[in-house]
């Protein structure tokens, strides 16, 4: 029992050194010094996208390669499961007709005319018989990945996957109708709940990704270390995460983290 006490404190302590440093909008630099094994295939992965964009001309005429090459590593990087629910090539066929239009984005820096034809786009993928699942995580996650990330002069674009569906439900709490949500798949709808956050809180969308992405994984890993049953992680929620006021939209985003990977544990 005493060990058990031990793991919980411990894990306890490092939480709050996590919302901290989430508070204070510098998880990231805490997320690569305190587990820097969890976060060094991030930044492998980084470097290869970094590296077949950086490419980009290449490919530009020689049909759908390039469009093909960087779906499947951002498909295999960032978990999007493309591949799984639909056939990729299909998705790329979509996406590869854009392709000149992310050429123009990032010379001209045509935000509004960018994220219209992202929605168009959007459309097309939801009215196309042949595709069983929306990949929406994925088609922001393309666009946004040819945006600031790669590029300082460009506009950074939001990324959507299901923390930061977590964060928009946890910032938009109480307001109504006016967060995004992923049943209707609009992306324009999405965008404006992103801005808003955005605007309110980091200022800008490439931060906000980070912020978003580093904190849920480092609860993981915090909680992956110490190995916490759920019935230990339910006593942890009720008892011993007193640093939380639970009204902030910051903490219920936390704590609704840790709600999730205790959901997802198998005793």
């Amino acid at each position: 029992m005493e060990k058990g006490n031990e793991r919980i404190n411990s894990l306890v302590k490092m939480l709050k050194e996590i919302w901290e440093n989430f508070k204070e909008n510098n998880i990231e630099n805490f997320a690569k010094r305190e587990f820097p094994k969890d976060f060094k295939p991030y930044e492998e992965d980084q470097k290869i996208i970094q590296d077949i964009i950086g490419h980009r001309q290449e490919f530009v005429n020689s049909n759908m390669s390039y469009t093909y090459l960087i779906a499947t590593i951002i498909d295999t990087c960032y978990s999007t499961q493309v591949r799984r629910f639909n056939d990729i090539c299909k998705v790329c066929e979509c996406i590869s007709e854009k392709e000149s239009v992310i050429v123009d984005f990032i010379e001209s820096h045509d935000s509004p005319k960018y994220k219209e034809h992202i929605s168009q786009l959007v459309n097309k993928i939801k009215d196309d018989i042949d595709i069983d699942k929306i990949p929406f995580s994925f088609i922001t996650k393309y666009f946004a990945l040819h945006g600031k990330r790669f590029n300082k002069n460009a506009d950074a674009l939001p990324i959507y996957d299901k923390y930061v569906q977590m964060y928009i439900n946890a910032y938009f709490f109480g307001k109504g109708n006016k967060n995004f949500d992923k049943k209707n798949v609009n992306y324009l709808k999405f965008y404006e709940s992103m801005d808003e956050i955005r605007t309110n809180t980091v200022g800008d969308f490439d931060q906000l990704d980070k912020k978003i992405w580093f904190t849920a994984k480092c609860i993981q890993s915090a909680i992956n270390e110490e190995k916490p049953s759920k019935k230990e992680l339910e006593e942890l929620l009720d008892k011993h995460l007193l640093f939380l006021d639970k009204k902030d939209y910051d903490d219920k985003y936390f704590e609704n983290v840790i709600r999730d990977i205790k959901n997802s544990i198998k005793e």
